[in-house]
């Protein structure tokens, strides 16, 4: 989304452009700083072309010569040249990768960013703006939606102009004859009749088509929203299903070794249950290597269910501390960065609990506490305990400066 240009604007319409990008600049300087530089010197560039700013000419003294001191052709110089050139041109390469990265990104994240403002405006503004399955998935079926509207209206243009084409020339075919046109149509141009009635048909079945496709996406967007956040939060668990030679086998035991080989194994699923199944069925999952399968969950909002997921477990899911003493980092190969920040966290109960002297509720209590008065959620109050930007206590804050 690159600067929009002012020209052959009303002033109204560029009063709109304008607060748009002082809206923008405050966005990105709040939450991608880093890109504010090239968004106001892309803007101030822009602003300098629409001002009639001079063009750059290429003189004499820049054109390369290849006549040798005799006065002629040389190819060695031409070939010396190239070659310049051609290290010249891979060193600009090299050096603008990062900033046309920058850029193709940052205008991007932009975006997401209007797009959270926009869907996300009743959120607390601590997660108003944070990228996590749900605003992911929603932000690229909104895009993936948005592309198919385009798409459909571009056909439609295109029907619509090759119909109206096709009925000025009917039209001036009338007007040339004094044959009424029903007659004309039936025996001077038969196949344009014909054309007429198909064209009409392919447009109402594409509009039948792109309807009921659009009805199918966002029912099926919402469906899926549905199903993760009962996922995420542990109230709707997965189960996991194995059909061995034919005979159906469920997992309903967490201790078992007993893991299917996938050597023996002819059909495998993992469905998604619907919203009548049981919360007592046993959501424990295993990966073909037997390590099992889990994830934390995104969806809570206190330090008290992430003290229990970490020590008891959730809807029957493993405890996290079982897992850390049994797996070690096996079991959260792809899921280490979360899994570190929870357990900030968890340092922090233990650190108010041995520096302080306090119980686990209290040390729970205390931290919660924090969260309400600086209106962080349970993601942020992570992130501050790993940068080192809030300490559980100053007892904790010297013994780990020191």
């Amino acid at each position: 989304m690159p600067r929009q240009t002012l020209k052959n604007k009303t002033q109204a319409e560029v009063d709109i452009i304008v607060a748009h990008e002082n809206h923008c600049d405050e966005l990105v300087e709040k939450y991608i700083p880093h890109f504010l530089d090239i968004w106001r010197n892309n803007k101030r560039r822009l602003q300098q072309s629409e001002n009639g700013a001079p063009v750059e000419t290429v003189s004499d003294t820049d054109v390369p010569s290849f006549l040798n001191a005799e006065g002629t052709y040389d190819a060695a110089l031409q070939e010396e040249h190239d070659r310049q050139m051609q290290s010249q041109a891979y060193s600009n390469i090299i050096k603008n990768r990062s900033y046309n990265t920058t850029v193709t990104y940052g205008y991007r994240q932009i975006e997401f960013l209007l797009f959270c403002e926009k869907y996300y405006a009743s959120m607390p503004l601590a997660d108003r703006f944070q990228a996590n399955e749900k605003t992911l998935l929603a932000f690229m079926m909104r895009e993936a939606n948005a592309l198919l509207t385009m798409t459909l209206n571009l056909k439609i243009s295109q029907a619509t102009a090759k119909k109206k084409t096709m009925l000025q020339k009917v039209n001036s075919h009338v007007a040339a004859n004094v044959i009424p046109q029903s007659v004309i149509l039936t025996e001077l141009a038969p196949e344009v009749q014909q054309e007429i009635t198909a064209l009409k048909t392919a447009l109402d079945e594409q509009h039948s088509s792109v309807n009921s496709r659009l009805d199918a996406t966002d029912n099926g967007v919402q469906q899926v929203l549905s199903l993760l956040n009962s996922i995420i939060s542990g109230q709707q668990p997965l189960q996991l299903s194995v059909t061995l030679n034919g005979n159906l086998a469920t997992s309903s035991n967490p201790s078992t070794n007993n893991i299917p080989s996938t050597s023996t194994a002819t059909t495998s699923n993992i469905p998604i249950p619907a919203a009548t199944t049981s919360s007592a069925s046993n959501p424990r999952r295993f990966q073909a290597n037997g390590v099992p399968d889990f994830k934390m969950s995104r969806g809570l909002t206190t330090v008290e269910q992430l003290h229990q997921e970490w020590y008891t477990g959730l809807g029957g899911n493993w405890p996290v501390a079982e897992l850390e003493a049994t797996w070690g980092t096996q079991w959260r190969l792809n899921d280490r960065k979360f899994v570190n920040i929870r357990r900030c966290v968890i340092s922090a109960i233990s650190d108010l609990e041995n520096d302080l002297g306090l119980s686990t509720t209290a040390a729970i209590e205390q931290l919660q506490d924090v969260m309400a008065r600086n209106n962080w959620s349970l993601h942020k109050l992570g992130v501050q305990l790993q940068n080192g930007n809030f300490y559980p206590c100053e007892v904790t804050k010297r013994r780990k400066l020191n």
